[in-house]
């Protein structure tokens, strides 16, 4: 559980940085949709040197239907987060992406069978609370931005139940293996959309908007890396209530950024709002701490009950 708490920080960290270079590319060519294209095409042409060192033969389940049902729905969402970013800054959008942990948590209990204890549901509810306080900190954001963030919320959700439902299609391979291939195969699917779509814009076929693209490109393809490995090793509502800690690292990078004089990509905010938001991440931390009690909790009476069988002597025919 640790390598995936691990996985899950830096995942979060690699998102903050990459939602700077959203808003900079948009700021420059005013369109998410070439970035949409851009980099899930450079993002495809990896997945397609990294599959023959990953594929299998051990698999189980229907890995493409549900590899196509995620990066469908991721797609959606991604498009939706770049709208959002579109009238917003990144600052402000990447907490508000918090509140994707009652959708995912909504969606794991019906399509995974997953249970909640009350202090499992407590920390959910202290995440939301966290990622509203991020929120409205500030000022309000733009009506369209919220907007998009809550479709974002949604369609990320769903590609985050498929990427668990992937991964547990490869059950006999190493945990890390599993989720780089589910990452590898997702990624293709994305990248052949983009493929599809390049004759229907003429102005993305531009160097200089393939080099703005780059810098999101390496960053997000980092944090997807992460993110397939978190979700496998800790599932996908524990690894979102660590993904939620993006807010704070998006804070702090913003705050880094709008200092050094980037006011078309960071705003800066005076010492009140700093202030709030780090209650909020206070709040953040202690939903991670009660989150991850609460498994340990759950998991105490299986091991304790494993131990117990371990000593029971067999019955007699």
């Amino acid at each position: 559980m640790a390598i995936g708490i691990l996985f899950g920080f830096g995942m979060a960290i690699s998102f903050s940085v990459a939602y700077l270079f959203t808003r900079s590319f948009i700021n420059r060519y005013h369109s998410s949709l070439y970035l949409l294209i851009w980099s899930h095409l450079l993002i495809g042409i990896a997945c397609v040197l990294m599959l023959p060192l990953l594929w299998t033969e051990r698999y189980e389940g229907p890995i493409f239907q549900d590899a196509f049902q995620c990066a469908f729905y991721y797609l959606l969402g991604q498009f939706a987060l770049f709208q959002a970013v579109k009238y917003s800054n990144a600052s402000r959008v990447a907490p508000l992406l918090g509140i994707k942990i009652v959708f995912i948590a909504v969606l794991s209990f019906f399509f995974l069978d997953h249970q909640f204890d009350v202090l499992q549901i407590m920390a959910i509810l202290v995440s939301l609370a966290a990622a509203t306080l991020l929120n409205w900190t500030g000022g309000k954001m733009p009506f369209a931005s919220i907007v998009w963030v809550m479709v974002s919320c949604l369609f990320y959700s769903l590609s985050d139940i498929y990427i668990k439902k992937l991964v547990n299609c490869f059950p006999d391979v190493p945990v890390l293996h599993r989720s780089m291939l589910a990452m590898t195969i997702v990624y293709l699917i994305c990248g052949a959309f983009s493929v599809a779509a390049l004759p229907w814009f003429r102005k993305i076929h531009s160097r200089k908007m393939l080099k703005t693209a780059l810098p999101f490109t390496v960053f997000w393809f980092i944090s997807m890396i992460l993110l397939f490995g978190c979700f496998d090793m800790i599932g996908p509502v524990f690894g979102n209530l660590i993904q939620s800690t993006r807010g704070i690292f998006s804070i702090i990078i913003g705050l880094f950024v709008a200092k050094a004089g980037y006011s078309s990509i960071e705003s800066k905010v005076p010492l009140r709002v700093l202030l709030q938001r780090l209650g909020a991440a206070v709040l953040m931390s202690l939903a991670i701490v009660m989150f991850s009690w609460g498994m340990k909790r759950q998991d105490a009476p299986v091991k304790n009950k494993q131990i117990q069988n371990q000593f029971e002597e067999p019955s007699p025919d």
